[in-house]
């Protein structure tokens, strides 16, 4: 249940060299999107040589996938960040249009195709029908709680929010913009409170209130509340602030979150201007990572840890790894493919059971262990 656009296009030039079409792709999506701070990697999508990017903190993937030498799709699912940001990505891709020569299928009406635009903007141009398309979206989603859908009495049912990562909320919704009670999505639903509420971008133009939400959807899922370990969580932080600054320099008047600031800024080691000390009023709420929260591992494994571990990054042996020092978790999955699993399976169950790992876990087709190693630092034991 989304709003999106899955995009098929017929190239000009005949391309020989997958991996240079999706070079010069990603270079241009880099440099047309800089002031989103995208990211973009490589992979296969049903065996089709695949690039993806992502455009927003709040944004689900874009991805363009080489299908053959003539032709190439695109998907997005817009809805979990809004309006603003679907206008954006079709403008964006019918200026890519014009750089790489592709002329796309348009779905006619009476057409069975699975291609086309869900909010009728890409071949329309009509804006009013993304923002239409967008609110009755949004209405239905949260109207789920009221209509035997959704159980309203089950706290924490996460909606737009990234499949990695499980956070918990005494509120009935969490949300890319923070935990919602039951009169809020009431309200929503029956459009006593408007849609721009919900969504993080919801103006076609980039705005204070855009910089402001985008600062917050980091801020709620992304950062851990302490000194950054690595460049990339310093990054996350340097471009909270600086989305914070630019929002404050064109409108004073927005709510800002100014406790949550004063963290960031303290952990960057950067002084704090005047007006914001002048607001700082407490400790920061804001952020899903001052709690605990279950993050999703190979294997369909899963693991609860503090917020503050940082995300899981694997090394040259395929060994997943999370810190928060001085605490550290490791994490290493294995799948059986033999001519024989089950015998090979339960050697490798007797091996691990031999190791008397603290914590055993396990059914017919799995087996986990984990163990807790003291170590110490600074004459202390951890």
């Amino acid at each position: 249940m989304s709003i999106g656009l899955y995009l098929f296009g017929k190239l000009e030039d005949d391309i020989r060299k997958p991996a240079n079409f999706l070079d010069r792709a990603e270079n241009w999506i880099m440099q047309a999107c800089k002031e989103l701070e995208p990211t973009c990697r490589r992979n296969l999508a049903e065996d089709k040589s695949s690039l993806f990017c992502t455009l927003h903190p709040a944004a689900e993937e874009l991805e363009i996938s080489l299908i053959d030498s003539h032709h190439v799709t695109v998907s997005a699912n817009t809805s979990t960040v809004g309006p603003g940001y679907h206008i954006y990505l079709c403008q964006l891709l019918h200026k890519w249009t014009e750089t790489f020569g592709i002329q796309w299928q348009e779905n006619k009406s009476e057409d069975d195709s699975e291609f086309g635009d869900e909010a009728e903007y890409f071949f329309t141009g009509k804006e009013e029908n993304v923002y239409k398309h967008m609110t009755a979206w949004i209405r239905s989603l949260t109207g789920l709680f009221f209509d035997g859908n959704l159980d309203p009495n089950h706290n924490g049912t996460p909606l737009c929010m990234p499949m990695n990562a499980s956070f918990r909320s005494e509120a009935l919704a969490i949300t890319p913009l923070g935990p919602r009670d039951w009169d809020w999505l009431h309200g929503v639903s029956v459009g006593s409170i408007e849609a721009r509420e919900f969504f993080p971008w919801f103006d076609a133009e980039p705005s204070a209130k855009y910089l402001l939400n985008r600062a917050l959807v980091q801020m709620w899922s992304s950062v851990r509340w302490r000194t950054p370990l690595n460049k990339n969580e310093t990054a996350l932080l340097q471009s909270v602030a600086n989305s914070l600054a630019r929002a404050y320099a064109l409108d004073t008047t927005l709510t800002f979150p100014w406790n949550e600031w004063n963290e960031i800024l303290t952990f960057l080691e950067k002084d704090q201007p005047d007006f914001i000390k002048a607001n700082v009023s407490g400790e920061g709420r804001i952020g899903y990572r001052r709690r605990r929260v279950r993050t999703q591992l190979p294997g369909d494994w899963s693991i609860e840890t503090d917020g503050s571990f940082s995300e899981f990054q694997s090394d040259d042996d395929g060994d997943l790894s999370s810190f928060d020092p001085p605490r550290e978790i490791w994490f290493t999955a294995y799948s059986i493919s033999a001519d024989d699993p089950s015998s090979k399976f339960d050697r490798m169950r007797q091996e691990l059971k031999e190791t008397k790992p603290e914590l055993i876990h396990e059914g017919p087709n799995y087996f986990a262990g984990a163990a807790i190693i003291q170590k110490e630092n600074d004459g202390e034991t951890y």
